[in-house]
């Protein structure tokens, strides 16, 4: 007899079981894969706005010789390019607004923009403005812009509006012949596709020297390093904790359904199968259902992938089609090491014993000591990396490279040994703690009563629903207070750098003018002009002497200040103020003593962020005179009358006004939009993935609650046998179902606060611990209503199996 062939046709018979087990697999294998095309859209979106070269380029030709579209023209012609596009910026004033004006081509590989409304410039006088351009010009599609680029007045034509990189900022598009016309700009570079190394060899004794595409970008992404290796470190270790999750819900659907198998399992033994051939057969189960709803979910996860750039402004996923196969071939692998431990288990049901049972096997009330063996070394394991990462510089934010993914990758797997623990020890403490609940149950009637002991009475069943209710509350609590803490640090650090809306400055040594400031305060767009010092000094700190810009700013007074955050220390006057950055650099904190410029000043307080407002140091200003600098400033920082955008453009204007040629102008509200665009888009990423994760946990509570109830048939004809009504039937389900549901969230939130704040110390920031409590709350109890949603149709359908029915039915 081929039993494994016998086996399956009786799994076809259950539709109901196989939908759910089966949906929990896809959903897992669309969790893993959305998660690694997450994390390749994430990084290759980084990577595009951090650096100016397509991914798509293999060769660079930086500041080629000669008239720009000569030289464009004669590199488009180097044997072994297939295409060639020439870089170049130029800035044109419309009004009172300058507008960046860039070289693109604007569709194909080459292309840093997409192009969302008209048509991309194809002739001379023709430009294509992003859509923050449009709403800042006002200008919309089809319309003209008055513009002067130097002193020569152009009327250019809107053809379309494009998204485009955020470092662009307020920006313009226009092929590269364009804007070389136009502009007289010179080429930047030119970027080549086709035969890196014949393009190379081409121009190797040539007067422009091509280099490697790859080798261009990472001298460009030199600068920001640190923070590529932070995204790439915890977008990895993202991926590493979908494969955990599909591996917990496999695992928990699997042990649920074949626990409750023993009936169907006995009559095999009793016809001749051996426990080897039954377990073959078990894991075969799980072979083929791994193997058919992973391609699925993997499938559904790679064309979400493809999809995200057409909704969102981000980077075209690069990952193989061959993702499909190796994710269908892992979660088969997964499902099988998921199957393999439930799969032995009931495999091992001796069949006089389950013959002689109309239904499954009662649960052992007791833990055996190889699971709590298991548990306790889990957890030992667990808080062993803990202190390895506080060895390796978890609390130290300067580190050498390398360091971050190491740490982060250590919190992972000190999450998963912690989450094992919790669900191997799970026996052990679900059964006391549930009988202490059972006397508060009694206020709300028997039906609470059955409920508390129906949970705690089966320590096992419950464990394995709760483990997946732990899993889903611990990846959300965990995203919640880690997003939470890094918003707050962003929010700071972002105050600090930009707490105004304009900034006036000069080349480094010059003052401005005398009644310059006057004449800013004395107009109406301007609610604050605060005029400040900056002078170059050496300042000494703990290990190293450092000559860096100090200033005398009064950011107490800035409107920005409310939003600035102490690491250490407090804003009492006198002393200095140094940024977090620098602080870490000098090795020195609060009430330390420092030399700045030769004099000894005490550090008053500790700002989170790399500088206070123009500079890394900010003294008081009597200390700054005890240092003989002139009195007269040197910039100074404008607050708009209003913070629309229309008196944010007036303060502009006027300042453009006053100004003339005897100041620089910068836009600090630009630059602070500018640096939050990255952020905003790899947030929009970071929330697809929490997406990810609620979807995973709602689908895994989803099943093993809905498995748990479905595979209860004939405990449910006993109980409507012995006269328990319907409507209490299905009340005591739910009632289990919402306490399984609180249980695994309570112990989701215990890991999940802790491990989401391990997760940003790793990342080396200096980000203050946020607790967003109602939104924790709002996750333990939303974890509750899941598990209750879920249970709540299987239990309507068990309550009206008659008696009758549901004793002689085994599903």
């Amino acid at each position: 007899m081929n039993f494994t062939r016998v086996h399956l046709r009786g799994v076809l018979r259950s539709p109901l079981r196989l939908l759910l087990t089966g949906l929990a697999i896809t959903v897992a294998a669309l969790f893993a894969t959305g998660a690694i095309m997450a994390r390749d859209i994430a990084l290759r979106t980084a990577i595009e706005n951090l650096t100016a070269i397509p991914a798509a380029a293999d060769a660079v030709v930086a500041s080629p010789a000669g008239d720009g579209v000569t030289a464009l023209d004669r590199l488009a012609r180097t044997p072994g390019a297939t295409s060639a596009v020439g870089r170049a910026h130029g800035r044109i004033l419309v009004g009172d607004n300058t507008v960046q004006l860039h070289a693109d081509p604007g569709a194909g590989p080459l292309s840093r923009v997409r192009l969302t409304t008209g048509a991309y410039p194809a002739a001379a006088g023709e430009i294509a403005l992003s859509e923050r351009a449009a709403r800042r010009l006002g200008v919309s599609t089809g319309g003209s812009v008055e513009a002067m680029i130097g002193a020569k007045p152009v009327r250019l034509k809107v053809t379309g509006l494009v998204a485009g990189p955020p470092a662009d900022g307020v920006a313009a598009y226009a092929p590269d012949r364009q804007v070389l016309t136009l502009t007289g700009a010179p080429l930047d570079r030119v970027e080549l596709t086709g035969d890196q190394s014949k393009i190379v060899e081409a121009l190797r004794t040539s007067a422009e020297s091509a280099v490697p595409a790859a080798e261009a970008r990472a001298a460009e992404l030199g600068r920001a390093q640190d923070s590529v290796d932070q995204l790439t470190a915890a977008l990895t270790a993202f991926v590493l904790v979908a494969l955990l999750a599909g591996v917990m819900v496999a695992t928990s659907a699997f042990r649920i359904v074949f626990a409750h198998r023993g009936r169907q399992l006995a009559l095999l033994r009793a016809v001749g199968g051996s426990q080897a051939t039954l377990a073959r057969a078990l894991i075969a189960e799980g072979a083929l259902t791994g193997l058919v709803c992973g391609a699925l979910g993997a499938a559904l996860g790679y064309g979400l992938g493809w999809l995200a750039p057409l909704v969102a402004p981000v980077s075209q996923p690069s990952l193989s089609p061959l993702l499909l196969l190796v994710i269908a071939a892992g979660a088969m692998l997964i499902t099988i090491g998921a199957v393999l431990a439930p799969a032995l288990g009931a495999a091992g049901v001796a069949p006089l014993e389950a013959l002689r049972r109309t239904s499954k096997p009662e649960e052992s009330k007791r833990t055996g000591r190889l699971r709590i063996a298991i548990g306790v070394l889990a957890a030992a394991g667990a808080g062993a990396l803990v202190y390895l990462m506080i060895q390796e510089g978890l609390l130290e934010t300067a580190r050498p490279g390398g360091v971050t993914a190491d740490l982060l990758l250590l919190t992972v797997g000190s999450g998963a040994l912690a989450l094992g623990a919790v669900v191997a020890l799970g026996p052990l403490y679900i059964g006391p703690l549930l009988r202490l609940l059972e006397r508060p149950a009694r206020l709300f009637g028997p039906t609470a009563v059955l409920a508390v002991r129906g949970v705690g009475g089966a320590p096992r069943r419950a464990a394995a629903v709760a483990a997946v209710v732990t899993l889903g509350s611990a990846l959300l609590t965990g995203a919640l207070v880690g997003g939470s803490t890094l918003r707050e640090y962003t929010a700071a650090e972002s105050a600090a750098s930009y707490p105004s809306d304009l900034l006036v400055s000069l080349p480094e040594g010059e003052s401005l003018p005398a009644g310059l400031v006057q004449k800013l305060r004395a107009r109406p767009e301007f609610r604050q002009v605060l005029a400040y010092r900056e002078v170059r000094l050496d300042v000494r700190g703990a290990t190293e002497a450092v000559s860096v810009q100090v200033s005398d700013v009064d950011i107490r007074a800035t409107p920005g200040f409310a939003g600035l955050r102490l690491t250490e220390g407090s804003w009492a006057p006198g002393g200095v103020l140094l940024s977090d950055g620098f602080a870490r650099r000098l090795r020195v904190g609060a009430g330390d003593l420092i030399q700045v410029g030769g004099r000894n000043l005490v550090v008053r307080g500790v700002v989170l962020g790399e500088r206070i407002a123009v500079s890394a140091v900010v003294i008081d200003r009597a200390d700054l005179d005890r240092l003989d600098v002139p009195p007269t400033p040197s910039g100074a920082l404008l607050a708009a009358a209003g913070p629309g955008n229309a008196e944010q453009l007036a303060a502009q204007a006027a300042a453009r006004n006053v100004l003339g040629q005897q100041a620089e102008l910068s836009s600090l509200t630009d630059q602070r939009t500018d640096q939050s665009g990255l952020l905003d888009l790899l947030t929009t990423l970071a929330l697809c993935l929490i997406g990810l994760t609620v979807l995973i946990a709602v689908v895994g509570v989803g099943t093993t609650a809905a498995l748990s109830v479905v595979e209860r048939g004939q405990e449910a004809g006993l109980l409507r046998a012995l006269g328990l009504g319907r409507g209490a039937l299905a009340g005591a389900t739910l009632g289990e179902s919402v306490l399984q549901g609180l249980l695994g969230g309570l112990l989701g939130l215990l890991l999940g606060v802790p491990y989401g704040w391990l997760g940003v110390q790793s990342l080396g920031t200096s980000a203050p611990f946020v607790l967003p409590v109602p939104g924790l709350l709002l996750a333990v109890l939303a974890m509750a209503g899941l598990t209750a949603v879920a249970g709540l149709l299987p239990a309507v359908r068990t309550a009206r199996v008659s008696p009758v029915t549901a004793m002689r039915a085994n599903d």
